[in-house]
């Protein structure tokens, strides 16, 4: 930003000294050249503020987009831990084989028919 400010404020007070100076070659009087002269100086610095307000502003929002960034990560990060957490602590799922049950409910079936 310092660059960029710099850089436009000096091209314009260098374009300034310009016309000062062709205003001053062409015999135009003290007075009216100041007044020519403040006039647009002072355009140039409302310019030149407006780029301060402007780099301010995108400042402002870097910052509090940083900041939600970071908020973000945090969050996400304890969300990680929390699933860590959750899967250090997981019990270990064992898969239930049925086939004798099955078998025994076919035998009982069967043996209450033979008896009727």
């Amino acid at each position: 930003m310092r660059l960029l400010y710099k850089e436009q404020r000096d091209v314009q007070y260098r374009e300034l000294n310009r016309h000062q100076s062709a205003l001053y070659e062409q015999g135009v009087d003290d007075a009216v050249r100041q007044l020519m002269i403040r006039k647009q100086k002072a355009e140039i610095d409302a310019a030149l503020e407006l780029l301060v307000e402007q780099y301010r502003r995108a400042d402002g929002e870097y910052r509090t987009e940083g900041r939600k960034i970071e908020r973000y990560c945090q969050e996400q990060r304890v969300v990680l831990r929390q699933l860590e957490e959750l899967n250090a602590r997981e019990q270990q799922m064992y898969e239930l084989n049925n086939d004798k049950d099955q078998v025994m409910t076919v035998c009982k079936v069967a043996l209450a028919n033979l008896a009727m």
